[in-house]
Formats: structure tokens, C-alpha cells, sequence
């Protein structure tokens, strides 16, 4: 049974009782006063007690309006939280989430491109990832177009200009600030006679929230630190690889992972 229908079946049952418990009082009233019991008058006005029965009754009603209350609460909430999903740019999400592990290919895929390029080395090439991600996410919020294009594939482009504009023309803004990575690892190295695709997931926390166009917050938390986990896919014309320029590697794809989430992690592969 779905939960909205659940809420509907407590609310009609929680009315019921409340007028059955409305129709009892007058009449238990009206007794009380022709045998002078369970009530004192107090100028023009008449104070009725509730026998035990009636107490219990009514303090289950009250509990049950509590509950009923919270639970609405809480479905608003998840609601929210799930139209902030839908509507954030750059594959992203305003929640915290922790990353489930994905296989660690980076000693592999390394060892791989060695073999044509000697000039390979990990630690640039995730210099290179972390320098991407925070120009992407910053050009994000900020809107910047010109960057984004310099940055990214037409193809990856394209999706995030999008994404950017929906959420623009319903007078939000996505924020991403206080960026810091902690984890890289490749995990995924394709290869053919033209050209590389190589893979990274980047972890690490951020301040992720949504503002309103006045710039106030209106989804997540301003103050927050959340963590982040970002699958990224670069690639390069094999014409290009034996240098030491990692701008020749061009940001293909780009995806917010949650909990969960796997991201292109078959180590190498050869075609």
C-alpha cells in the first residue's frame, strides 16, 4: 500500500474518532448536569469531566494527531529533498552522502599507459582531475558558460548548459564552495588505435546548497559540510599522449555518485 494512501486511511480514522468523540461528550454532559454530577458550575459557564474512558480516549486521539502531523512532515521533507535531485546541475545532488568503494585500478591502468607514453604520470594527471572538478562545480554556481565550454566535450557541455539553465529559470542556484578532495583513484582505462579514455572517482567534502534568486538558502545546508563522490571520464587522441600536457586530456563525462553508485570500473581495457 502506498504511503499517501496510508496517510488518507489514518486521517479519515483519526476524524472519526474525534467527531464520535465530540457527539459523546454532549450527551454524557447532558446527564451529568440533570444529576448534578462530574461537573461544577462557575458563573454562566459549565466545566464537563470526562469520565476515565472518555480521558483515554482522548489522549490516544491527541497522540495519534501527533503522529500524523510528524509523519506528514517527514513525506514533505523527502519530497523536497528528491525535487532538489531532480533539479540540480552537473549530475549533482544537495545531500550528504558516504561512497561505497569501487575497485582501485590505479597501479594497473598506470602500468598500461606507460607501455606508449613515458611521460604519463599519475599524480598530474589527478592534479589535473581536482583542477577540473573545481572549475566545473565553480562555473556552476557561478554560471559561467565561457569556462564550462573551455572545459568540457560539446556533448557533456551541451547537458550541463542545460541542467544550468532549468534550474535558472525556476530562480535557483546551485552552490558548491569550500571544496577539498581527499581520495583519487583511476578506475577504468579504454583504449583503441585513435584514441584513450581514462576514469577517476574523486572523493572529498563541500558546502553543497541551493539558493533562491535573492540568494537565501532553500535547500541543504549553508553551514554543512557534505561529503562528494565524482566519477570522471578524460579523454585524449593518441596522436597527443606522449607529452607532458595534461590539458590534451578532455573531460568526457562527468556524474555525481551516491550511495551506491558504481562507475565505470572494469580496470583496462584493450580493443
Amino acid at each position: 500500500m502506498r504511503i499517501k494512501k496510508k496517510i488518507r486511511i489514518l486521517s479519515a480514522l483519526l476524524v472519526s474518532a474525534v467527531v464520535w468523540l465530540m457527539c459523546s461528550i454532549p450527551a454524557e454532559a447532558r446527564i451529568r448536569h440533570r444529576t448534578r454530577h462530574h461537573y461544577h458550575s462557575s458563573g454562566s459557564g459549565t466545566v464537563v469531566k470526562l469520565t476515565p474512558e472518555q480521558s483515554k480516549i482522548a489522549l490516544i486521539i491527541g497522540i495519534a494527531f501527533i503522529a500524523l502531523v510528524a509523519l506528514l512532515m517527514i513525506v514533505s521533507y523527502i519530497k523536497k529533498k528528491k525535487s532538489a535531485k531532480k533539479n540540480s546541475p552537473p549530475g549533482t545532488a544537495v545531500a550528504t552522502m558516504v561512497s561505497s568503494e569501487l575497485k582501485d585500478y590505479t597501479d594497473e591502468i598506470t602500468q598500461e599507459i606507460l607501455k606508449h607514453d613515458n611521460y604519463f604520470s599519475t599524480v598530474h594527471f589527478f592534479d589535473h582531475s581536482q583542477e577540473v572538478l573545481n572549475k566545473v562545480l565553480r562555473a556552476a554556481s557561478a554560471g559561467d558558460f565561457t569556462v564550462l565550454q573551455q572545459t568540457e566535450s560539446a556533448e557533456l557541455f551541451k547537458k550541463h548548459y542545460q541542467e544550468i539553465k532549468n534550474l535558472q529559470n525556476a530562480g535557483k542556484t546551485e552552490r558548491f564552495e569550500e571544496i577539498q578532495t581527499d581520495q583519487f583513484k583511476l578506475t577504468e582505462y579504454k583504449l583503441n588505435q585513435k584514441n584513450e579514455e581514462l576514469s577517476v572517482c574523486v572523493s572529498g567534502t563541500m558546502r553543497n546548497y541551493i539558493t533562491d534568486s535573492s540568494g537565501a538558502p532553500i535547500e541543504g545546508s549553508q553551514a554543512q559540510m557534505v561529503n562528494f563522490r565524482y566519477g570522471m571520464t578524460f579523454k585524449r587522441n593518441i596522436s597527443t599522449s606522449a607529452s607532458y600536457d595534461t590539458a590534451q586530456w578532455v573531460l568526457k563525462d562527468f556524474v555525481r555518485l551516491e550511495n551506491g553508485d558504481s562507475y565505470k570500473n572494469s580496470g583496462v581495457i584493450l580493443s
